[in-house]
C-alpha cells in the first residue's frame, strides 16, 4: 500500500507503522475535537467537514481516499470578510456544517453564533468550483435564522434549507429544524419555514436529507448533543423533501447504551462508496469515568439497508473497533521545528482562538523559531490572545516545546505552554520575572480547576540564562505540568503539578482540549520575543 501523507518541511510526521489487518479498522476515524462531520465523495476522492466553533480558521476540511487515512487538507473559512469572531463566547461560533456538490460546484452551509440562545444566528453558504484548491467564496446568507443548515435540491432544481431553531422557548419540542425553499443565488426564503418532522425523542438538529431510488430521506439527530439520550433517528417520505415522514421502524438507528466505551452518538451523514456499499460519519465520545478530554471525534460506520431503511453497524452498538476496511497505526510522534523554508505561515492544523486583530507571530525574525510576540489579552479573557493551539488526539501523550524567553526587570510579560479547553479553563506552564525578585526568572504553573475555577499559581526560580523545556503530559485520567532547563531535550522533566480531568468539566464546551504555545504581556503589549524552537507530541504506547 502507498500512503497518502503529505510531508511538510516544517511538520516531521514519523510513520512508526501503517498496515493492512483483516479485523477491522479502529475508530474513530478522526480523533479529538472533529464533530459534527458532514461527508461527500466526488469521484475516488472523499471529503468531510466538521465544526470549529470559537477557533479560527474556520471549517476544517479533510481529504481521504479510502475512509481511514484522512489528512487535514484545507478550511473554508480563512478571511476576515469571511468570519469575524472577536467576542465570541465560548462553545458558539462555527456550529455543525453540510458539505454538499451540485453541478460542478462545491457547497458549504453553516451558521456563526454569536449571543445564543438570545438571539439566533442567520445562516450562509459559501461554494468553490474547486475544492483541491482550498479557495472558498464570501458568504451568501440566508434569510432564515438557525444553526445546522443544510442544502437539498431536488430533481426539478427547487433548493430547500432546513435548519433548527426554537419558535419559543417552552414544550418539550420547543427547538426542532424548519425547512423552506429557498433562492440559492441570493439565500432569500421563497416560502414561509415549516417544521420539517415532529419526533418523540426532543432537540431535532443536524438534519440531512437525500433523495434514493425515487424516495426521500431524512436524517436527523436528537436528544442533544451533550446526553446520554443523544441519538440519530432516520424518516422517508414518497412524496417530497416536505413530508409527510415516516418513521423508522427500529429509530434510533444510532444510540450506543450506557455502559458502552463510545456514547453520544448521532449528528450521523452518509455516503456511497465507489464498490457500492453505503458508509455513515457520526460524532461521539470516548468517555474516560465521566469525562471526555478529546471532546466529540468522528466515527465511521458501516450502513445497509432492509427493506428500504438504513441499518447502522448490523443493529450493533458503535465501538473503537469495527469490521471491515483495514486498519491504520497512527504516528506516535508528531513535531514542528518551525523550519518554514521560505514560508511566513504556520503550518495547516495551528488554530487561533477567535479572530486575530492581527498576526502575533513571525517564523522569519528568527529563523528556526516561532517567535511570539504577546499583546495585552490574558488568556482568560473573551478575547484573542496571542495562542497558537493543535488538537488533543491522543489520550496518552506529552506535549513539549523549548522556549527562550528573557523578561527583563520591568517586564509584567510571560510565555510557555497551555493545555486550553476555554477561556475560563486553561492550565498553563510558562516563564516570567520572579514576582518576589523580578531581576530573576521563575517558572509559573497556573490552573483553573473544579466547577468553582480554583486558581493556583506556583512559581520555581530557575537560572536566567538558557532555553527552558516546557511539558503538559496528558493521561486518561490526569494532566501534569513539568519543565526543565538547558539545551538537553531528554532531560527528565520536573513535574510541578498534576490535576485529574475531572476539575475540568468538559461539559462546559463543545469541543475538546488543545494543546498550545502562548505569550502575554498581562494586561499590556509584550515587547519582549518569546522563542519557541520547536512543537512535538510524543504519544505514550
Amino acid at each position: 500500500m502507498m500512503l497518502n501523507i503529505n510531508l511538510s518541511w516544517s511538520a516531521l510526521l514519523v510513520i512508526l507503522v501503517s498496515c493492512f489487518t483483516a479485523s477491522g479498522y479502529i475508530n474513530p476515524i478522526l480523533p479529538g475535537a472533529n464533530p459534527d462531520p458532514s461527508i461527500l465523495r466526488v469521484g475516488r476522492d472523499y471529503w468531510l467537514v466538521v465544526s470549529s466553533f470559537e477557533f479560527t480558521p474556520g471549517i476544517p476540511i479533510y481529504h481521504s481516499i479510502d475512509l481511514i487515512n484522512w489528512t487535514l487538507h484545507s478550511h473554508a473559512l480563512t478571511r476576515p470578510s469571511q468570519l469575524s469572531m472577536y467576542m465570541v463566547p465560548q462553545s458558539l461560533g462555527v456550529w455543525a456544517s453540510t458539505l454538499r456538490y451540485h453541478n460542478g460546484r462545491y457547497y458549504i452551509s453553516s451558521e456563526k453564533l454569536d449571543n445564543y440562545p438570545t438571539t439566533y444566528p442567520r445562516g450562509f453558504y459559501v461554494w468553490s468550483d474547486n475544492i483541491a484548491s482550498g479557495v472558498w467564496s464570501d458568504p451568501v446568507y440566508f434569510d432564515n435564522p438557525g444553526f445546522d443548515a443544510d442544502l437539498f435540491w431536488d430533481d426539478d432544481g427547487t433548493v430547500y434549507l432546513s435548519n433548527t431553531r426554537a419558535i419559543v422557548f417552552n414544550g418539550p419540542h420547543a427547538v426542532s429544524s424548519y425547512i423552506s425553499k429557498i433562492d440559492l443565488a441570493t439565500g432569500n426564503t421563497l416560502t414561509r419555514p415549516e417544521v420539517l418532522v415532529n419526533s418523540t425523542v426532543p432537540w431535532i438538529e443536524g438534519t440531512h436529507i437525500y433523495k434514493l431510488n425515487g424516495t426521500y430521506y431524512l436524517f436527523t439527530a436528537a436528544g442533544g448533543t451533550q446526553t446520554n439520550t443523544h441519538q440519530e433517528q432516520a424518516f422517508r417520505s414518497s412524496v417530497g423533501p416536505t413530508g409527510p415522514w415516516e418513521p423508522c421502524p427500529w429509530n434510533p438507528i444510532a444510540h450506543n447504551p450506557n455502559g458502552v466505551a463510545v456514547q453520544n452518538t448521532g449528528h450521523a451523514d452518509i455516503v456511497q462508496a465507489p464498490d457500492g456499499n453505503w458508509w455513515a460519519v457520526l460524532l461521539a465520545r470516548r468517555n474516560q469515568g465521566k469525562f471526555a478530554q478529546l471532546g466529540r471525534e468522528t466515527y465511521l460506520v458501516p450502513v445497509t439497508w432492509q427493506d428500504g431503511w438504513p441499518v447502522f453497524n448490523n443493529y450493533q452498538p458503535i465501538a473503537e473497533v469495527m469490521p471491515g476496511l483495514y486498519n491504520i497505526t497512527r504516528p506516535k510522534l508528531w513535531i514542528d521545528n518551525f523550519d518554514q523554508r521560505g514560508s511566513s505561515e504556520l503550518d495547516i492544523g495551528w488554530y487561533t482562538v477567535r479572530t486575530p486583530y492581527k498576526s502575533r507571530y513571525s517564523l522569519r525574525e528568527r529563523p528556526g523559531y516561532l517567535r511570539i510576540y504577546g499583546n495585552y489579552m490574558n488568556l482568560t479573557e473573551v478575547a484573542s490572545p496571542a495562542v497558537y493551539l493543535r488538537k488533543q488526539t491522543d489520550f496518552n501523550a506529552t506535549w513539549s516545546t523549548s522556549l527562550e524567553y528573557y523578561p527583563g526587570e520591568q517586564d509584567v510579560g510571560e510565555a510557555g505552554a497551555v493545555l486550553w479547553l476555554t477561556e475560563q479553563y486553561n492550565q498553563a506552564i510558562g516563564v516570567r520575572s520572579c514576582d518576589s525578585d523580578p531581576a530573576n526568572r521563575c517558572i509559573v504553573t497556573t490552573t483553573n480547576t473544579g466547577a468553582n475555577l480554583t486558581f493556583i499559581e506556583n512559581l520555581v526560580q530557575i537560572p536566567n540564562n538558557g532555553s527552558v523545556q516546557l511539558y503538559i503530559k496528558a493521561e486518561t485520567d490526569q494532566y501534569s505540568l513539568g519543565y526543565s532547563v538547558g539545551n538537553n531535550s531528554t532531560a527528565t522533566p520536573t513535574y510541578l503539578i498534576s490535576f485529574p480531568n475531572s476539575l475540568i468539566p468538559q461539559s462546559l464546551s463543545y469541543s475538546g482540549y488543545y494543546f498550545g504555545l502562548y505569550s502575554t504581556g498581562r494586561s499590556v503589549p509584550n515587547l519582549v520575543p518569546a522563542d519557541f524552537a520547536y512543537a512535538r507530541v510524543d504519544v505514550a504506547n
